[in-house]
């Protein structure tokens, strides 16, 4: 029987206003944001909260929970976002 191990790693990522720009920051956005995970040196756009790219180059990123709030005290709304990384 051939074993497929899978690696799941965690990444915690702050989305601060500036890289979405002044609009409003909504869970949309943070759904279909594109991401640069810093395990695997990857970029990823997700789409409605998940990013898919098949064998061989496997590797599979979603999102995992999120909060908006002001985080660095600069009367802004920033997102904090935890996303997830199967493979990769």
């Amino acid at each position: 029987m051939k074993k497929i191990l899978f690696s799941l790693f965690f990444t915690l990522v702050l989305v601060v206003n500036n890289y979405v720009g002044a609009e409003e920051i909504t869970e949309e956005k943070i759904k279909n944001f594109t991401y640069h995970l810093s395990f695997g040196e990857h970029t990823v756009t997700l789409k409605n909260g998940e990013y898919k790219k098949d064998a061989p180059d496997f590797i599979y990123v979603w999102l995992d929970r999120f909060v908006i709030a002001d985080l660095d005290d600069d009367e802004l709304p920033d997102a904090a976002v935890v996303l997830i990384q199967s493979g990769g």
